[in-house]
């Protein structure tokens, strides 16, 4: 395992840790923890090493993956990072208040691995590998919709900000 990897690793369990039991916000240390591993992975040309594809699942020294996928995001497409941090702190942090930081904490991981599982079941003869913690977003987006169905938030498509509307 990469020098890189092993860092980034220990960043994400650390955001986990803290978060879990210290109750310290996990949107907040999540966000920070994608910004800490993106930096570390356009330093150091990790992509690739971080990145979950179908056939880790069947490599013990790769899965790993499965935990750094949620956390990396492809350096060529900053604005993935940009926009799951957004909804990360816009979306998530209120919801996080609503359902307490232990039980986001579990959603968002529970969440992703369901989202990179589900990638694996529809692409495993695909070489294809994915990045982002869009399933783990996905999770806490839908999580918020069945729970608070009638809530309402302003969001935004970009840059224009939408008037508040039902969070479903």
């Amino acid at each position: 395992m990469e020098t890189a990897v092993a860092i980034s690793l220990v960043v994400i369990a650390a955001a986990i840790v803290v978060s879990y039991w210290k109750g310290i916000s996990f949107s907040i240390i999540a966000s920070i923890a994608c910004v800490v591993v993106y930096m570390i992975m356009i330093a150091t040309d990790t992509i690739s090493s971080m990145a979950f594809a179908p056939r880790d699942l069947t490599d013990p020294g790769r899965l790993y993956t499965i935990l750094t996928s949620m956390f990396a995001h492809s350096e060529l497409n900053m604005w993935h990072l940009i926009y799951n941090v957004l909804v990360l702190i816009m979306i998530g942090l209120a919801f996080e208040q609503r359902i307490a930081t232990r039980q986001f904490v579990l959603l968002y991981l529970l969440s992703g691995l369901v989202g990179t599982l589900t990638f694996a079941a529809i692409r495993w003869n695909d070489p294809a590998a994915v990045v982002g913690a869009s399933g783990a977003i996905m999770g806490i987006l839908g999580g918020f919709a069945r729970l608070y169905p009638r809530e309402r938030m302003s969001m935004f498509v970009g840059f224009v900000p939408l008037p508040p509307m039902p969070i479903w």
